[in-house]
């Protein structure tokens, strides 16, 4: 019994020994798979972008009120727009957009409220009438206006402001025209019972946007006469569609993380929006023909498909790459990009 006993005891021993020196399994570092910080801090942008081409549009074309950039989409029942121009012709210092009700517009979003703009001499130098002339400045402002839900206003003793960087002697037909949006607005969505959403958030900072073919046939004229045709579906005149590039530089506070974001281009390219580019590009086939006909869906919803935005959040110190392009030799004309966290790629699909 002693020798067994011993034997015994040898054995646990030998075994204690040999799991103590054996090696601990390695455990793979959990992935970190938070991006819908960055998805909201995107559509904030987005937000904020929308405000900046309705004001662009209709500063261009107040003098054509048969022809708006998010006038109803076709086929909408109930609601209306209209925009009012005060004092008349030819300063229309100051601009309203009024969503009578609310609107489904041609870039597939419903509106309500007013947004006014005011480009009054007291903020503006008096030959600046229209967003494209040097020194064009705007104020603007809202009364209960509302984009799917969300109520956008201005802070507290803030407002936003749009301003053409462009000097007098500048050349229109090779310099590009440029502009700052700057501001701080509240995004609001409203709870049933009135309160903040979850989805609320801010939006702090400024962006400067650069028409990139205004020098060419997307200005009606390369004169201070000649307006801006935006788009093919809302002129009548040819347009090769609008360009634009952005230079993004903001801050805010996100309900949904209960933390503030920090948001900017991430390489130094800037991104990339056509207005040729729509990803509602038609709403149907007909095959009853030889040749199917496609009718067309005249759709504003231009969504950025290129450059990389870098989006943080507080108390992380991972940062958020927002790739539009995702890899891709070509611009796509759709609304997925991908997010890049510690090496890691996921895609995903941006908020409309």
């Amino acid at each position: 019994m002693k020798k067994i006993t011993l034997s015994f005891s040898a054995m646990c021993i030998t075994a204690a020994i040999i799991m103590s020196c054996s090696k601990k399994a390695a455990v793979s570092p959990k992935l970190d798979q938070e991006f819908q910080t960055s998805i909201n801090a995107v559509y904030a942008n987005t937000l904020v972008y929308e405000i900046d081409d309705i004001v662009g549009y209709a500063s261009e074309n107040w003098n054509n009120l048969n022809s708006k950039f998010f006038n109803p989409a076709p086929a909408t029942t109930g609601g209306s727009i209209s925009i009012s121009v005060a004092p008349a012709a030819p300063s229309g210092s100051l601009i309203t957009i009024t969503y009578n009700s609310t609107v489904t517009c041609i870039d597939g979003k419903k509106r309500s409220g007013s947004i006014l703009i005011n480009s009054s001499p007291s903020n503006t130098v008096w030959t600046a009438q229209f967003y494209r002339n040097p020194g064009y400045k705007s104020i603007i402002t809202f009364n209960n206006y509302y984009v799917d839900g969300y109520h956008i206003d201005n802070m507290p003793g803030s407002t936003l402001t749009i301003s053409n960087n462009m000097p007098i002697s500048f050349n229109q037909s090779t310099t590009p025209l440029n502009w700052t949006i700057a501001g701080n607005l509240s995004l609001w969505l409203p709870n049933p019972s009135g309160s903040a959403s979850t989805d609320s958030m801010t939006w702090h900072g400024s962006f400067t946007k650069s028409l990139v073919n205004s020098t060419s046939a997307v200005m009606a004229s390369q004169t201070s006469t000649g307006n801006i045709n935006w788009s093919p579906n809302t002129t009548s005149t040819l347009s090769l569609g609008a360009t634009l590039n952005y230079t993004v530089n903001a801050n805010g506070y996100l309900k949904s993380a209960n933390t503030t974001y920090s948001i900017s281009n991430a390489t130094g390219t800037p991104l990339y929006r056509s207005f040729l580019c729509s990803p509602e590009s038609f709403s149907s086939i007909s095959s009853y023909s030889v040749v199917p006909y496609v009718t067309p869906n005249v759709s504003e919803w231009h969504p950025v498909t290129g450059g990389m935005l870098m989006s943080t959040i507080t108390g992380d110190s991972q940062p958020r790459y927002v790739d539009f392009a995702s890899g891709a030799a070509a611009p796509a004309c759709d609304n997925s990009a991908t997010i890049r966290i510690l090496g890691n790629t996921y895609p995903v699909t941006l908020r409309k």
